[in-house]
């Protein structure tokens, strides 16, 4: 099922305690701008449970499989990713008040928007320089020992030669 953009958690919380479906990939524009590209749709299951009146706490997971560029070889390859969320949803007033941990995610109003939140995990689970592990390998990039040694021996060990050869003569 299509999950919408837009949520009112403290409804959701009453009428049932989870989330379940996906967004299509032509809605995450932010993440198709971000050196990737998302391939298929964006499953999410997502978990509600209330801590207190101000409080609610998204507990599940987000999986896509993404396209990305390989930092080695600049080939695009397939990356799937899957996301464990544990994320509080605080009402912005209250977080003046309280000291924060690092998953809290501010709310203004009653609603959520649900798109922002995921597209934002999905962000922050993308890897830093990411590379294709089959695709290409580091011989392919960097040199073999063989050429490096090639490299580093004294460009004048032919005249060494030479000069013992003419001394053995």
């Amino acid at each position: 099922m299509a999950l919408p953009t837009i949520v009112v958690p403290k409804k959701l919380l009453k009428n049932k305690s989870a989330l379940q479906g996906f967004f299509d990939n032509h809605q995450l524009e932010r993440v198709n701008d971000a050196f990737c590209t998302v391939i298929g749709k964006v499953d999410v299951d997502i978990k509600l449970e209330s801590e207190d009146k101000d409080r609610i706490r998204l507990s599940g997971t987000v999986s896509c499989e993404l396209k990305l560029v390989c930092q080695r070889c600049l080939n695009s390859f397939s990356y799937p990713l899957e996301i464990g969320m544990r994320t509080m949803l605080v009402d912005e007033d209250s977080m003046v008040n309280e000291k924060t941990s690092f998953d809290d995610w501010p709310i203004l109003g009653d609603e959520l928007n649900l798109l922002n939140l995921i597209q934002d995990e999905i962000l922050l689970g993308l890897p830093t320089a990411p590379t294709c592990e089959t695709a290409c390998s580091e011989n392919d990039i960097m040199p073999s020992k063989g050429e490096k040694q090639l490299s580093e021996r004294n460009p004048f060990e032919v005249l060494r030669q030479l000069k013992k050869d003419l001394n053995n003569t």
